[in-house]
């Protein structure tokens, strides 16, 4: 099949501001505090300012190591910075809760993915996931696409949190490349909408890449075809 100019036999796709949109993630965050201030009597401001400055160290752990904090870790960091004393039940049902959150208050879709997707399927394109996972875990995001009901177009999914590695190492792309192995790299694409991460790790890998949402978060075929709103990293 022909996209973008070329000869592509495997999408790959980001999961965050690329598939589903993040907008309305302050509000999950909301709920994650307000679950500790109910579990420890915390005050609420103090909880939600905590989780906004965990993401700095989260953000450079990431950078440093090229792999995301999983979400245990990510909730030890924050009962040790609210000097919490906690038990393993309690920690054990805060990492769930926290992955859930995404659950009880599902994202939403790209506008057009679901029909971009299909036009993909129907045309014999191979469809991947590679996604940095950050609170929500990759079970949980597959739980996510199934809400959606798009889960079934995808034929396989590399998450980090699964394989101890994140974008931009080569890692995420060589599993996929290890699937499909009579797929070549310039046969693949990956979009998403992440230069540092998306469009470096797969140019990096000698995959195609293009960087999702520039103008307009949303798939048009006609517009992905005219080159409207993806950014060509050929």
């Amino acid at each position: 099949m022909i996209l973008f100019n070329k000869e592509i036999k495997l999408v790959s796709f980001d999961l965050w501001q690329t598939v589903i949109q993040e907008n309305d993630e302050h509000l999950r965050q909301d709920m994650r505090a307000n679950f500790i201030c109910e579990m420890f009597d915390k005050k609420f401001s103090t909880v939600r300012n905590e989780l906004n400055n965990i993401a700095k160290t989260i953000t450079l752990f990431h950078k440093e190591n090229q792999k995301t904090m999983k979400t245990d870790q990510r909730v030890e960091l924050l009962f040790l910075n609210l000097n919490l004393n906690y038990s393993k039940k309690q920690k054990e049902k805060t990492v769930e809760y926290f992955s859930k959150v995404s659950l009880f208050m599902p994202p939403q879709l790209m506008p057009g993915i679901s029909d971009f997707l299909k036009y993909l399927k129907n045309n014999n394109i191979k469809i991947v996931m590679i996604s940095d996972t950050g609170y929500t875990t990759g079970k949980d995001m597959r739980e996510l696409l199934k809400i959606h009901k798009i889960f079934d177009y995808f034929d396989y999914f590399v998450f980090s949190d699964e394989i101890s590695c994140a974008k931009p190492a080569r890692k995420p792309f060589e599993t996929i490349e290890l699937k499909f192995p009579t797929i070549k790299t310039k046969e693949m694409l990956h979009i998403g909408d992440n230069s540092q991460t998306d469009i470096l790790g797969a140019l990096n890998s000698n995959w195609n890449a293009v960087i999702f949402g520039n103008k307009e978060c949303s798939y048009n075929i006609d517009r992905i075809k005219s080159f409207v709103f993806f950014e060509q990293k050929f």
